[in-house]
C-alpha cells in the first residue's frame, strides 16, 4: 500500500497495537492477500539508517506476513528506538504486535 488514502483508512478503522518499537494498524481487506504499508519517520536518523530499517521491515513482511491465509491491510510505524535494533530484534517486534492483535 502505497497511497495515503490507503494508510489512514487502515489507521483510522482498524484494530492497532503499540510497542517500544512500533504501532501496527490492521484491518481485514476483501481482497483476500495480505498488503503492508510501512512509515517509517525520519526522526533524526540518516537517509542509511531509515533506508536499512525500512528494508528490514520489508523482508520481514515478505517473510512473515505475505503467507498467512487471510486478507489484511498492514500498516507498520516504526518509533525511534526501532533503529537500535537488528534484524532478529525487529522480526521479533513485528511478530510479538501481531500475536498481539491475534492475526499470527
Amino acid at each position: 500500500m502505497t497511497r495515503e488514502a490507503q494508510l489512514s483508512e487502515v489507521r483510522r478503522r482498524g484494530r492497532s497495537v503499540r510497542t517500544r518499537y512500533l504501532t501496527i494498524h490492521a484491518l481485514a481487506n476483501d481482497v483476500g492477500v495480505w498488503r503492508v504499508g510501512l512509515v517509517v519517520p525520519r526522526l533524526g536518523h540518516t537517509a542509511v539508517e531509515r533506508n536499512t530499517l525500512k528494508r528490514r521491515l520489508r523482508e520481514i513482511a515478505r517473510l512473515e506476513l505475505l503467507s498467512l491465509p487471510g486478507g489484511y491491510d498492514v500498516v507498520i510505524r516504526a518509533s525511534g528506538p526501532a533503529y537500535s535494533l537488528d534484524y532478529w530484534g525487529l522480526r521479533e517486534a513485528v511478530l510479538s504486535a501481531l500475536e498481539r492483535l491475534s492475526l499470527r
